[in-house]
């Protein structure tokens, strides 16, 4: 620095004398660190350099502690995402059936006619949406529950949803299915959307699930017997689940099926 330079930077500090060094971030400038007392000479050259190794030694742990704030706010993000999701597929959805299933009784009420078989229905679609949430809490809280397993678990819901919508689901499994509690969540409710999905879509007469564990990979195949339309269909929540999981989600029509191909790797 010139002298006139720092007689007046040294009045803009109001300070007797300074020291400054350079501040580098990814190898680029992005300001400089000042340092004052109010005697003046008291810095020297090798102070200068004391300071500048410190900031060296300093900045990878600062950029270090941003990395893992920033990593820690993705996480919650992606877990606010994950929720919103459960809360549109296994919360929202029953309930536009409820309305609907509702809907319907008053009709037939109003028409004379008998409505208990239909009140039972919707008694049991409440009761599985009330499991669900108490499931979902109970993880939230960090509890599992290790014996509940993702094929079973499925074929619960094929047999609830067949039920429920007349389409028979036929579930297949392929060998073990070891994955985690978080994967096994995940892959359930891809199911549980891929069937809604059809049922609200398709005219399919009928739904197969088909799951297995191979070459370090989960796979899901969600097929209905209806060719695909000219118009392509992208499963936006499994997409987006996949997706989440480092996996990929895709839809092929093959034999005048439609297979909604999911593949996660363990």
């Amino acid at each position: 620095m010139s002298p006139e330079l720092v007689k007046n930077l040294t009045g803009l500090l109001d300070t007797g004398s300074f020291v400054t060094v350079p501040l580098f971030y990814r190898r680029e400038l992005v300001g400089r660190l000042y340092l004052t007392a109010r005697r003046r000479r008291a810095f020297r050259e090798p102070d200068a350099f004391f300071v500048l190794h410190v900031i060296e030694q300093i900045a990878p742990v600062i950029d270090n502690i941003r990395l893992v704030d920033q990593l820690a706010s993705d996480a919650a993000e992606q877990e606010r995402q994950t929720i919103a999701r459960d809360l549109h597929d296994s919360v929202l959805q029953p309930y536009i059936g409820l309305q609907m299933g509702l809907a319907a009784v008053c009709s037939k009420l109003r028409a004379g006619g008998r409505v208990s078989d239909d009140i039972d229905t919707l008694m049991e679609m409440t009761g599985i949406g009330i499991s669900y949430l108490r499931s979902r809490l109970s993880g939230l809280r960090g509890k599992t529950e290790h014996e509940s397993s993702l094929p079973a678990a499925v074929k619960r819901f094929a047999a609830r949803f067949s039920t429920f919508t007349g389409i028979p689901v036929e579930v297949l499994c392929n060998g073990d299915i070891r994955i985690n509690d978080r994967l096994a969540a995940e892959a359930f409710q891809m199911v549980t959307e891929g069937l809604s999905n059809i049922r609200r879509h398709t005219s399919s007469p009928r739904a197969e699930v088909r799951l297995a564990c191979r070459d370090g990979r989960l796979e899901l195949r969600i097929t209905n017997e209806e060719a695909c339309t000219l118009e392509p269909f992208t499963p936006r929540s499994i997409t987006e689940r996949a997706k989440a999981l480092g996996g990929v989600a895709q839809v092929r029509c093959e034999a005048g099926n439609t297979t909604v191909m999911v593949e996660i790797p363990l």
